[in-house]
């Protein structure tokens, strides 16, 4: 009865049109997970100009495993900088003369494995 229950709850929620809603370990706001990609028209923003050009040199930092693009509490365009070590991210105080948000990751990112997670 459980599998059944199991298999009809995450089959409606991997087809919610918002997507999946990961709640945080440390109690702290959870991350949203689009079910797709915002359309973009084609065309890049200065974000996305910015982070195209310096994510490899971010990547390449010790502790760094992700960038991308968040906001600030004050609604100000940011880079996020995803770490596994707090601090890692200390030396910049800004990129490209966007603020840095460095968000902590404990072991850092990791794909399912081939073939996809078993639930029982």
């Amino acid at each position: 009865m459980y599998p059944l229950v199991l298999t009809l709850l995450l089959s409606v929620m991997s087809t919610h049109p918002g997507g999946f809603r990961v709640p945080a370990e440390d109690g702290g706001e959870d991350a949203a997970l689009p079910a797709a990609p915002p359309p973009s028209g084609g065309q890049r923003s200065a974000i996305d100009e910015v982070l195209l050009r310096e994510r490899p040199r971010l990547l390449s930092m010790p502790g760094v495993t992700g960038v991308s693009e968040g906001r600030t509490p004050e609604g100000l365009v940011a880079v996020v900088v995803w770490v596994t070590r707090p601090g890692a991210t200390r030396s910049l105080r800004d990129v490209a003369g966007h603020p840095v948000i460095e968000k902590y990751v404990p072991g850092g990112f990791h794909a399912p494995p081939p073939g996809g997670i078993s639930a029982g």
